[in-house]
């Protein structure tokens, strides 16, 4: 027996559509603008962006002058904190004998006082001097010593704590 073939009875294979792969575009993003033609569109000035930096210095000029002139009593209370704090650490503070340092050498440390004068952190303020050379080590060790020696700082008034809670201290060894 023979198979009969029928055309009718074969199904045929879909040829791909290339044309419409080809046809296919990505997807772009469309920007609308409505532009009215009576209100021109602003064009940026040359030097617009020098006069804005002097605008903020300015108004930065009279924001720290206002806060000067406010703060008359504070400054009265900042040079008393000082005094009280410069005559503290002088008692507590020795230079070592032998050390031999430049003229107006000086140790910067920051402070951070409690409210009742106690330090919670104490740091050297140049700490890639105090790795690299020993001389601003020794000195600075020292110092620390009398910050800590010192501690705490009592009679500093506490209604101003705000003033005195970060403190940066320069020891300065004169000859």
């Amino acid at each position: 027996m023979k198979a009969q073939t029928d055309d009718s009875s074969v199904i045929p294979i879909p040829k791909r559509k290339k044309e419409l792969v080809e046809l296919v575009q990505p997807r772009q993003i469309i920007e609308i603008q409505e532009i009215d033609e009576g209100i021109p569109i602003p064009k940026r000035k040359k030097g617009v962006e020098r006069k804005l930096r002097e605008d903020i210095k300015e108004v930065k000029n009279e924001i720290r002058d206002k806060k000067n002139v406010e703060n008359k009593d504070d400054e009265l209370a900042v040079t008393e904190i000082i005094n009280s704090i410069r005559d503290k650490l002088t008692e507590c503070w020795s230079i070592p004998e032998g050390i031999v340092y430049k003229e107006n050498f000086s140790i910067k440390i920051n402070l951070l006082l409690s409210s009742k004068g106690e330090i919670v952190v104490a740091n050297v303020a140049d700490s890639s001097s105090y790795q690299n050379n020993p001389l601003f080590r020794s000195a600075a060790d020292n110092a620390m010593r009398a910050v800590y020696k010192c501690s705490p700082l009592i009679g500093l008034p506490a209604e101003q704590h705000h003033i005195w809670r970060e403190v940066t201290l320069d020891f300065i060894l004169n000859r």
